[in-house]
């Protein structure tokens, strides 16, 4: 069913139960967050546009381990969430499996670098 949801419609309604999960109270015998939660409550619900692989390269500092990451980013052809991007990553790399997080933050960290950008 969702995959006839364009991503803009799928970006608006993340980003409202987004809202309205940062509004929800926490009880007082919670554990507290830990960082990655705290990310992820923080995630950017924008459409972001990969850029082709070679344009990750260039623009990028990251290291081996991170490769695969930008070679299969560099093969999105379309504007998305990052979240979303990063199930399609995770999905095509057995290695980067339960690396959701890790994922997310190297997708966050391009943007911060300029390597990436939002559709405006």
């Amino acid at each position: 069913m969702t995959r006839r949801i364009t991503p803009p419609v799928r970006a608006q309604a993340l980003a409202g139960m987004q809202l309205r999960l940062s509004t929800l109270p926490r009880s007082n015998d919670a554990p507290p967050l830990g960082d990655d939660h705290r990310f992820l409550l923080r995630q950017d619900r924008r459409l972001w546009q990969p850029r082709r692989g070679s344009d990750l390269k260039t623009m990028s500092s990251a290291g081996a381990d991170m490769r695969i990451l930008h070679e299969l980013y560099a093969r999105i052809s379309y504007p998305d969430t990052l979240e979303q991007q990063a199930k399609i990553i995770a999905w095509h790399a057995p290695g980067l499996w339960e690396q959701h997080v890790t994922i997310l933050r190297e997708l966050h960290r391009l943007g911060e670098a300029g390597a990436i950008s939002p559709v405006i």
